[in-house]
């Protein structure tokens, strides 16, 4: 918690790790694929490698890809006029 508003976090708050369903470790194995493919990885091969469900397979195939984009943090107050 934090100390101040008390809201309560953690350390997979806004990356590709939160709000999952399935273990860490096959999201890492899912990486790990991905930067070594040449060419890619289609959700059903990733599916079939991990063993999981094509739908699972598809919604980590479109997490991870985009993951190393940096998002603008949404709780970061901007000023603007006072530089």
């Amino acid at each position: 918690k934090g100390k101040r508003c008390n809201h309560q976090f953690s350390v997979t708050s806004g990356t590709i790790f939160a709000n999952r369903k399935l273990p860490i470790r096959d999201y890492l194995a899912a990486i790990c694929i991905f930067v070594n493919a040449v060419k890619g990885v289609s959700a059903l091969q990733l599916g079939r490698d991990l063993d999981i469900q094509y739908k699972s397979a598809f919604v980590m195939a479109h997490k991870i890809p985009g993951s190393h984009r940096r998002q603008p943090n949404p709780r970061r107050v901007v000023r603007r006029g006072r530089d």
